[in-house]
């Protein structure tokens, strides 16, 4: 499948507090949690042979108090 996306890492201030967030809406898109860590959880799409994985993480390292860092 051309330019399907396997897997992507997305950084939140606190993962653990916004899961009810990205639990309803890529729920909503048919997300299932598949995995829960210390640092986050992760998100699987599973569609016959396609598969697709979104990570919410918490921020770390020295800007992980910011509000906003790209």
């Amino acid at each position: 499948m051309r330019g399907a996306i396997h897997h992507i890492d997305l950084t939140v201030k606190d993962a653990h507090a916004s899961r009810a967030f990205y639990e309803s809406v890529l729920g909503f898109m048919g997300y299932k949690l598949a995995d829960a860590h210390p640092n986050g959880y992760d998100f699987d799409l599973r569609d016959g042979d396609r598969f697709c994985s979104i990570g919410i993480l918490s921020a770390r390292g020295e800007h992980a108090e910011r509000a906003h860092d790209r």
